[in-house]
């Protein structure tokens, strides 16, 4: 810390005689601001305010906090300025310790009472206070997803927000709701702290391009700290660089006084916004045939990013870049001739240009699948315009084509119950794999 202030000592020295500098990431018109254990800093100064949904039937209130800085209560925000931004999710009961700031005066504006702030604070923050109806699962946060986004909206509205630096944090079941936000909307946040929360591990690839600092508790028995370092260690695997940090703490569940802190905050003001207005390259796509069920294939430097597989205007199915540059589609079988779009749209909505395949025929026929068996019969569905073997041993007991929509039934001489046949779909000489199925 000591360091720390001497260095910022030694700038602010070296700039006393220019109008602008940069502190904190911040181009200030006026003095620099410079961090000092003794100042005498201004209480927070906060207002509570309300969103509605679109249809009127739902709010939410949230407390937004201007930030502490010093002269700060006689000068207000500075429109010169851009201010950073954080938005807080609060975890499961703590809506009603914030609301106790309408009727109290409470020591501290920002992250309920877990910030002892010795230094100034350039943050403009937004605490959504998450309503009663919202709760649900460990997800609930998703239930106001588009309240926040409207309390983000009027905010950077009517303040001078720097949208570069957006930050998005939470506790426990924010937590997990800062995954999913980060998940909803991967182009707005320049970082994300998480503190106790979790996620599902196959979600990573789609946040590799958001630098994360999780932080979990090696004590907890409410939030899974393995489920969560999973998580962390799957964003590491994903990125393969230094952009997302694991840290392990001897505490429980209840650790945010541990972790928001200076440290924390400037590491969230070191991140920025990436923009990135290139448009995906075309992206290679593996054959698809006939009654294939996905649709695979690659693409460089787009980890992460949407892929659509498109027919006509219709979406057959959407999947994700992994670290490989690689990326599967689940489609429902589609017929021979059908033409196929897939494109590549990144975080940033930059959509580009699509790979136009056709759908060809499989040379080898799927598997029949069986519907009905007895002793004297057999009926299933194949491919349209096969021809169905059916052995018992080395023997073909019956045989016949499938119908044009694929259907079939054969008879056969009877068989001994629990006697074991085998079929086989057959076309141009190109034999499925064998089902084997009991009388």
């Amino acid at each position: 810390m000591k360091k720390r202030i001497s260095i910022f000592l030694i700038i602010f020295v070296v700039v006393l005689s220019v109008t602008a500098v940069t502190v904190y990431g911040l181009t200030l018109e006026k003095a620099a601001w410079v961090p000092d254990p003794a100042q005498n800093l201004p209480n927070p100064t906060y207002t509570f305010n309300t969103v509605m949904s679109v249809d009127g039937t739902k709010s939410m209130e949230y407390l937004l906090q201007m930030p502490r800085v010093r002269n700060f209560d006689s000068g207000g925000v500075d429109s010169k300025i851009k201010y950073p931004l954080i938005i807080y999710l609060h975890g499961s009961g703590a809506e009603d310790y914030i609301a106790r700031y309408k009727t109290e005066v409470m020591p501290d504006g920002l992250l309920l009472d877990h910030l002892n702030k010795s230094y100034e604070f350039p943050f403009i923050t937004i605490n959504p206070l998450l309503p009663k109806w919202a709760y649900g699962d460990r997800h609930s946060w998703l239930n106001v997803k588009d309240l926040v986004m409207k309390a983000l909206a009027d905010t950077i509205k009517n303040y001078p927000v720097d949208t570069d630096r957006i930050y998005l944090t939470g506790f426990s079941l924010g937590g997990y709701g800062t995954y999913d936000y980060a998940l909803a909307y991967p182009n707005i946040f320049a970082a994300c702290v998480v503190a106790a929360g979790s996620h599902e591990t196959k979600n990573a690839p789609r946040l590799a391009n958001i630098p994360f600092w999780v932080f979990h508790g090696i004590r907890d028995f409410t939030v899974s700290y393995d489920e969560d370092k999973a998580m962390a260690e799957e964003l590491q695997y994903q990125t393969s660089d230094s952009s997302v940090n694991f840290t392990s703490l001897a505490v429980g569940h209840e650790l945010t006084a541990e972790i928001y802190s200076e440290t924390t905050f400037n590491w969230m003001l070191s991140k920025k916004l990436r923009v990135d207005t290139t448009a995906p390259v075309i992206p290679d796509v593996n054959v698809v045939y006939s009654y294939s069920s996905k649709i695979t294939g690659s693409i460089s430097d787009e980890l992460g990013s949407k892929v659509l597989a498109k027919v006509g205007d219709k979406v057959l199915g959407t999947g994700y870049v992994d670290i490989h540059g690689e990326f599967s589609i689940n489609i429902s079988k589609q017929a021979v001739g059908t033409k196929v779009s897939v494109m590549v749209e990144d975080a940033f909505k930059n959509v580009g240009s699509a790979k136009d395949i056709v759908v060809k025929l499989n040379p080898i026929p799927s598997k029949p699948i069986i519907k009905t068996i007895s002793t004297i019969k057999i009926t299933g569905t194949a491919e349209a315009r096969c021809t169905i073997f059916v052995k018992s041993g080395s023997s073909t007991i019956a045989s016949g084509n499938t119908t044009s929509t694929g259907t079939f039934s054969l008879k056969y001489k009877t068989l001994k119950k629990g006697t074991t046949i085998k079929v086989t779909s057959v076309r141009n000489k190109k034999s499925s794999p064998a089902v084997s199925v009991k009388v």
